[in-house]
């Protein structure tokens, strides 16, 4: 489920991008506190996941999840990831247990459109740091597509 661009105020929601595994991603966009530059986190474990969702989540704010489509794929090792698929389940149930709309992208879609060119161009790439960075590429990728960004990073996206 996808808000319209009509039911979320680009001014007070948070957009959270997720990235599941052993290690995971986790971007936040929040243009009240942090004006054009999203916060980005590598999590070491699941549990500590679910308590960087809770604590965002308490903020009390109206918000949004994207989440990259996890897909088990049969002979291939490294997709044998219990806790990505544990991850996706805790977080979709607490985004939807507050209202919080939750929308599935795939992986190709971010890696081939944001860039780690395009990441740096606008300010959002973070050295060393590749799951903060897939994380970061739902979320550029997704407020992009919903025009939630403002129009000076938009600018820097279409390469003005």
């Amino acid at each position: 489920m996808s808000p319209s661009p009509a039911q979320v105020d680009p001014s007070n929601t948070l957009v959270v991008a997720v990235d599941p595994g052993k290690v995971t991603g986790i971007a936040v966009w929040d243009p009240a506190e942090l004006g054009n530059r999203p916060g980005a986190y590598e999590v070491p474990s699941r549990v500590k996941v679910y308590r960087v969702f809770d604590d965002i989540v308490s903020w009390g704010r109206p918000g949004t999840v994207v989440i990259e489509r996890f897909t088990i794929k049969p002979g291939v090792v490294n997709t044998n990831q219990p806790d990505a698929l544990m991850i996706i389940g805790a977080i979709e149930s607490t985004a939807t247990r507050v209202g919080w709309p939750v929308e599935f992208q795939l992986p190709a879609a971010a890696m081939s459109w944001a860039t780690n060119e395009r990441l740096r161009r606008v300010g959002w790439w973070v050295r060393g740091k590749e799951h903060a960075n897939d994380a970061l590429r739902h979320l550029l990728l997704w407020t992009y597509a919903h025009n939630l960004l403002p129009e000076e990073i938009k600018e820097v996206v279409r390469g003005g």
